[in-house]
């Protein structure tokens, strides 16, 4: 099940255009990171699928500079190069809601944690709360 990451109250006061949906096969790939290299993204890999989670105050600056560090770690594993396979983020996400998927790869992974970590500063700047709703 996908995860939607929105800025506001409640899932029901979200801005729909700004939402960042977190792939169920991208929260598998961190969760193999975590597992293989010890990588530990706990606000990203524990989330709910079900349910809703609020990140504000601490939570909010804790996600944050988790994705700062998870997304340093990967760009340093990526230009080295020659990583194993396992290590490979999916090249194709989405395969839940769209047959065809949409393509991700190496710089889907990155591109993902940047907007996360825009979301989550919109959500500081604007003092709300950043939501990962689940279905």
């Amino acid at each position: 099940m996908a995860i939607t990451f929105a800025v506001g109250e409640s899932p029901e006061n979200v801005h729909d255009e700004e939402a960042l949906v977190f792939e169920p096969e991208l929260r598998n790939y961190f969760r193999r990171l975590s597992i293989q290299i010890g990588i530990a993204p706990p606000d990203l890999t524990n989330l709910d699928p079900y349910g809703d989670t609020r990140f504000e105050g601490a939570g909010l600056f804790r996600l944050e500079r988790e994705v700062d560090d998870l997304r340093s770690i990967l760009e340093a594993l990526y230009r080295k190069g020659g990583l194993a396979p396992s290590l490979e983020p999916p090249e194709m996400i989405g395969l839940e809601t769209e047959p065809e998927g949409k393509p991700c790869g190496r710089n889907g992974v990155l591109q993902f944690l940047k907007a996360l970590k825009t979301l989550s500063q919109k959500a500081r700047k604007e003092g709300r709360p950043l939501l990962a709703i689940g279905d």
